[in-house]
């Protein structure tokens, strides 16, 4: 198929026996049961604990830690957020990403600040858990986006939220997040109103997963108590699943291009700014330090001599005027940026440069037999574009 998985299908005398080619039994409840185990869950307990009815202890225990994280999230973006209900404010995922960004500063450099439509909220939900997984959250704590953008589970939200923090406190960051056994009833006081909301939200989580064991069972044993199956449904069902995938690794195809686009956007304003510093450093250089020096070194005054300044600024201006016609080279390149663009053509034009001789400072023949043996080295491992 277009998507890359391949379904043998062996020619049997029973249709029965097709579909379970296809759709193995054991394999079929299997993979349901770990997909209702782990995408919905009723307590905050670890992720292999039986599943129960909720009890006040379950919506006390979500409360603390809703709690906790709510605390940790004022401390590090100096903000206050309410008491009752963290997903509300969570749900456009522009807190989570101001979050993630400031922990690990590089983990992500785009977000929508103001999303405005929800492709750009699901894509801000995105890059979190993206960044997430890239800084090391382990991959079973993280939420679904329909967790916290429909407000499916706000249970798995707050643990991964949980999880990020003791990932970041456990790699040196310096806010870490509190543990439950250290509140006491001064500092955290649920009400009665908060309590009975908690145990509503699990109750309807329970309910949820109750309905789809109970849909996903019917609709199994419904498959293999049928001893003939339709085979233009059956083309449907995989031609509908396929699709699916499809869109989905599309999607996440789409996404991963758009970040590894703004690390090299960023990476290429970086360099340009660092050029446009370093040229407005020599200038400064030049007209205020060696102008000064070279005025005392000519009026004879002792404090210098002209040989003295010629040997501390020897090839101050050739270095500028390389470095003024590489920033010249950058600015339009950067300015006009697109995806596509590149700067590695640009330096290696500068690399194959001559070095002058004519103003040499001491070093200047060990630097220039570095320099040129620096620039085949380049040459050799250069690639066509860059």
């Amino acid at each position: 198929t277009d998507s890359g998985i391949r379904i043998r299908v062996i020619v049997v005398p029973s249709t029965e026996w097709l579909w379970f080619c296809i759709f193995p039994a054991e394999w079929s409840k299997l993979i349901m049961s770990f997909a209702l185990r782990t995408s919905v869950r009723t307590s905050t307990g670890p992720p292999d604990s039986p599943s129960k009815e909720p009890t006040t202890e379950n919506a006390v225990l979500f409360l603390k830690n809703q709690y906790l994280v709510k605390e940790w999230m004022e401390k590090i973006l100096d903000i206050s957020l309410p008491e009752n209900d963290l997903i509300p404010v969570l749900r456009n995922g522009v807190l989570l990403c101001r979050l993630i960004r400031t922990i690990y500063e590089r983990s992500l450099l785009r977000y929508n600040d103001h999303p405005d439509a929800i492709v750009k909220i699901r894509e801000n939900i995105f890059l979190f858990l993206a960044a997430c997984h890239d800084v090391g959250v382990p991959p079973h704590k993280l939420f679904m986006e329909a967790d916290i953008f429909e407000t499916r589970n706000p249970v798995r939200v707050i643990e991964c939220v949980k999880a990020l923090a003791e990932h970041a406190s456990s790699t040196g960051f310096a806010i870490s997040i509190g543990k439950i056994e250290e509140l006491d009833a001064t500092c955290f006081r649920p009400t009665p109103e908060q309590i009975a909301s908690a145990e509503q939200m699990l109750q309807t989580l329970r309910k949820r997963e109750l309905i789809m064991s109970k849909i996903a069972a019917r609709k199994m044993s419904l498959s293999l108590a049928s001893s003939r199956i339709d085979r233009a449904k059956l083309e449907k069902i995989v031609v509908k699943v396929q699709a699916r995938y499809r869109a989905k690794r599309a999607r996440s195809m789409m996404a991963k291009r758009k970040r590894a686009s703004a690390f090299r956007t960023n990476i290429a304003k970086e360099i340009l700014q660092t050029e446009e510093s370093y040229v407005d450093s020599l200038n400064v250089l030049i007209k205020v330090f060696k102008k000064s020096m070279s005025d005392a070194a000519e009026s004879g005054s002792g404090f210098i001599s002209p040989e003295q300044v010629k040997n501390i600024f020897s090839d101050v201006e050739i270095i500028l005027g390389m470095n003024t016609q590489l920033l010249a080279d950058l600015r339009p390149r950067v300015q006009k940026w697109v995806p596509s663009s590149c700067l590695g053509d640009i330096f290696l034009k500068f690399v194959s440069l001559p070095v002058s001789h004519g103003r040499a400072g001491p070093h200047s023949n060990r630097t220039a037999t570095l320099s040129s043996s620096h620039s085949a080295a380049v040459h050799r491992r250069a690639p066509a574009a860059c």
